[in-house]
This record gives structure tokens, sequence and C-alpha cells, in this order.
């Protein structure tokens, strides 16, 4: 009993410590995703990331990551961490066995839905996917940006890749129904300071605020930077 205890504490200890390195410390916080979307136009998508328990990956979300019809769809990924030496990259990692964000898409089917595809209602879940350049198909890949230096701030995400937000009736993902946008030329930038910081705004739909780190915050603080519904505002 005492060898198995000593095992667990000593496995989550490690699990601990490599959550906690300096890589992991820095990364750690509000980030920016910026892409071109189907659309048009520019979007720049504000999320937080949090260290994994193992310290190989960010855990995101986004308040805020797709908006339709004046609804936000909050998403949740994964971002893996890969370091060689003095070097650092990162790796958006998509996944077709569960949806992207905890809201089911409410947009008309006519707004969305392929030609031909029925579409009953019943439930219509958001994944992230891209397409495969050698099957053609859309599936939940890594996307590996380029080695960058320990203390980069930006990663650009390859693109030849692009982000594709799919419809699908199913848990996990088996057909799609439709295309809810597509971002094109992503890239990942951490917001390291004010400087870095692009939106700045005073309105607020959701009542669930972070400060800059992604903690929570118990109420809405007198004066200073935070976050809330995916975007950052300004207290005077």
């Amino acid at each position: 009993m005492k060898k198995t205890l000593f095992t667990l504490f000593t496995a989550m200890a490690l699990h601990t410590a490599m959550a906690q390195t300096p890589l992991m410390q820095r990364l750690t916080g509000q980030w920016q995703f910026t892409a071109s979307p189907f659309i048009g136009g520019a979007d720049v998508i504000s999320f937080t990331a949090t260290p994994s328990s193992d310290g190989t990956r960010l855990e995101c979300h986004a308040d805020n990551f797709y908006t339709r019809g004046s609804r936000p769809y909050p998403m949740d990924w994964q971002i893996a961490v890969e370091q060689n030496g003095d070097q650092v990259r990162l790796g958006w990692m998509l996944s077709a066995d569960k949806p992207a964000s905890t809201e089911e898409f409410q947009e008309p089917a006519s707004k969305y839905a392929l030609a031909g595809r029925d579409v009953d209602g019943s439930h219509r879940y958001l994944y992230l996917l891209t397409e495969n350049i050698e099957t053609q198909r859309l599936e939940a890949l890594t996307l590996w940006s380029d080695w960058e230096a320990l203390d980069a701030t930006l990663f650009k995400l390859p693109k030849t890749y692009q982000i594709y937000g799919v419809v699908s009736p199913d848990l996990p993902c088996n057909a799609i129904i439709g295309y809810a946008d597509i971002w094109a030329s992503p890239r990942l930038e951490k917001a390291a300071n004010e400087a870095a910081i692009r939106t700045v705004t005073t309105g607020e739909t959701s009542h669930r605020r972070f400060d800059l780190q992604g903690r929570p915050l118990p109420s809405k603080p007198q004066k200073g930077l935070y976050i809330c519904n995916g975007k950052i505002y300004l207290s005077k």
C-alpha cells in the first residue's frame, strides 16, 4: 500500500513539474488566433491557454470563437508543444471525437447546409477539422507551426491547411451536413503585454471573467485588463 501511494505521489509530482516548466509557464495565459475567414476580412479571436497535467499540451478555451446572428459559440481545443533544444513548435490538435463547441449550431439550415444533405435539426455539433491534402478529405489532423525560438510569441500554422468549422449530427463526427466557416492563413500569437493586445472594448455579454493568465475572477475588477466573453476589456 505504501509503495503504491509513493508511486502515485511520484507520478503526480512529475506531472506537476512538467506542467510548470519555464516553457509551459511562458506559454500559459492569453493568446490570439488570427485568420482570414471565408466570408472575408480578418478574425482576431482571444483565448486562454493553460498547461495539461502532463505538461505536453495547452488546454485552450475561447468564450467567443465564432459568432452568428449575435449568438457567440465557445470553443475548446488542445495545442501540442514540442521542444528541440532552443527551439519550440506548436501543433493545433483538431478532433473528430468530441465537438469543439459546447453549443450546438443554431443557424437555419439554408445558411450552412450542403446541397442535397438532409438536416433534421436534432443535433448540429460543431467540429474543427482540416483537409488532408493526400486524401482530400476533412480529417482531424495536428497542424504544426514552424520551429521558432523559445522566446517566440508568434507561431504561423501551415498556409496549405485551412481550418474548417463543420456541422455534424454525429458523436463522433462521421458525417458532415454543412459548414459554419473556413479560416485560412491561421496563426497563434501570445499576448505578452498591453502593447500586444489588439481588442479593448467596453461592452460585455457574459459574466465569466478571467485575468490575463486565464484565472477566474470573482467579480469585475475596478481597474485594469481582464478577459470576458473571449475578449479583453479595460476597467478604468
